[in-house]
């Protein structure tokens, strides 16, 4: 008997994470994107605004938008263990890209111009928006933070306390701050 309710409860556990993936969500509209928390977001051009969850269990994670920024969480609360949260977003454009707590955003594919984009990344966050090319980009990334952006013109970047920031896209204006270990570096 205590088999079977272990390995009916094992089961149970097992579908309930699978049952999430491949869910399309319906949020409000979002122009920013904050992930944390040890989630994982992949960024690729639509011309609708879609978000799908492709691994994960939504009774771990939190999903949810504040303004005009799509929060992405892998566990809410106090975090035991990694967290196994994938999600899929597509968006006609964004204008900020904040990965933190060993969040990561990935941004894939062709994406249009755009005039300005934000990025940060800290504590373990890392961020790859080389796929997204701006006339302007102000980067950050501290405390173990990954940043790779695409500026066109100008750069505004600031490095610290072990952040990495990588660009290319040759900007002619570059105005840069590293001190702490912090690097950044034209590609």
């Amino acid at each position: 008997m205590r088999k079977s309710l272990f390995a009916a409860a094992l089961a149970g556990a097992a579908f309930s994470a699978a049952a999430f993936a491949g869910t399309d969500l319906r949020l409000a509209s979002f122009t920013a994107l904050n992930v944390h928390s040890g989630a994982h977001a992949t960024l690729r051009y639509g011309k609708v605004q879609r978000v799908t969850v492709i691994k994960g269990d939504l009774k771990k994670a939190r999903i949810e938008v504040h303004g005009k920024s799509l929060d992405i969480s892998g566990c809410e609360g106090f975090c035991i263990g990694q967290a196994d949260l994938e999600v899929e977003i597509s968006a006609p454009s964004v204008a900020a890209l904040k990965a933190h707590s060993g969040g990561a955003i990935t941004a894939n594919g062709t994406f249009p111009k755009q005039s300005h984009l934000d990025v940060e990344a800290h504590s373990g966050g890392a961020v790859d928006a080389d796929a997204i090319p701006a006339d302007a980009v102000t980067a950050t990334a501290h405390s173990g933070g990954s940043v790779r952006v695409k500026a066109l013109s100008a750069l505004n970047a600031s490095a610290n306390s072990g952040g990495a920031i990588a660009y290319t896209g040759h900007p002619v204006h570059i105005e840069s701050h590293g001190n702490s270990g912090g690097s950044i570096a034209g590609q």
